[in-house]
């Protein structure tokens, strides 16, 4: 790695030098050109059907990842440790966001083993069982949403492994395939030819997703307390998942009709 890295400023420089024409000065690329990009990707994104569609998934299943990490995860450590235990509530969070990277670690391995059969499969079958993988995945995805409602009343806890945290270990493993699946259709359906701009697009508007989302959570915990806020950022899953049903209907469709 430190090879590596220490070979990247000569690479740089020779990949530069070869973008310029000869004899010509180095213009550097600015926010002009990141604007200009940024625009070609957004009408790509919104104005192309199955762009959109992916997007919306993508953005549905990884706006909970950050939520969780950012605000209800570390919320939760103080509401079941209690004020002025800072440490109880740590351990908390950490049984809750360990067990959650436990399923996306379970989801990697699966997503590894289901390449490889993939592989094996004749080609013109693959379509067809990954198209039918994602529904699959997106519907328990989805049903996995019930999760967060594990965090609106109180429950059982062991010290610091409480019920929500087991709940987080399918909920990961869901969610993380869902979004793995939905970003690789995202980019298999951009044209070759403006994957970064509408990649660049993803992200850009990925970030207002969770900014939206932020300040949704921001104003539950505003409106309520104890388990109050829990109890409607529960409620706000029974649209988000009206929705990922919907999304996964216009995949089904769309696959049907490819």
């Amino acid at each position: 790695l430190v090879a590596l890295t220490l070979r990247m400023p000569q690479r740089a420089a020779a990949a530069m030098a070869a973008r310029l024409p000869e004899g010509g000065d180095m213009v550097p690329t600015g926010m002009k050109d990141f604007l200009r990009s940024l625009t070609r990707g957004t009408r790509l994104l919104w104005g192309q059907a199955s762009l959109r569609t992916s997007f919306l998934g993508y953005a549905a299943f990884g706006l909970l990842t950050h939520l969780l990490y950012w605000i209800v995860a570390p919320a939760y450590g103080v509401l079941i440790a209690g004020p002025g235990h800072e440490e109880a509530a740590a351990l908390v969070q950490g049984w809750m966001l360990g067990l959650f990277s436990l399923g996306g670690l379970a989801a990697s391995i699966y997503m590894m083993r289901e390449h490889r059969r993939f592989e094996r499969m004749d080609p013109v079958k693959r379509d067809g069982a990954m198209r039918g993988s994602l529904r699959t995945w997106m519907v328990l995805g989805t049903v996995t949403l019930a999760a967060m409602a594990t965090m609106a009343f109180p429950l059982p806890a062991w010290g610091a492994l409480t019920v929500p945290a087991l709940a987080l270990i399918p909920f990961g493993m869901a969610q993380v395939v869902a979004k793995l699946k939905l970003e690789a259709l995202f980019q298999s359906a951009a044209p070759a030819q403006a994957i970064d701009d509408v990649t660049a697009a993803m992200e850009a508007w990925m970030s207002v997703a969770i900014m939206a989302g932020l300040w949704g959570v921001k104003w539950a915990f505003a409106a309520s307390t104890g388990y109050g806020p829990f109890a409607i950022i529960a409620l706000a899953m029974l649209p988000l998942a009206a929705a990922c049903f919907w999304l996964t209907h216009l995949l089904a469709r769309k696959s049907k009709t490819a």
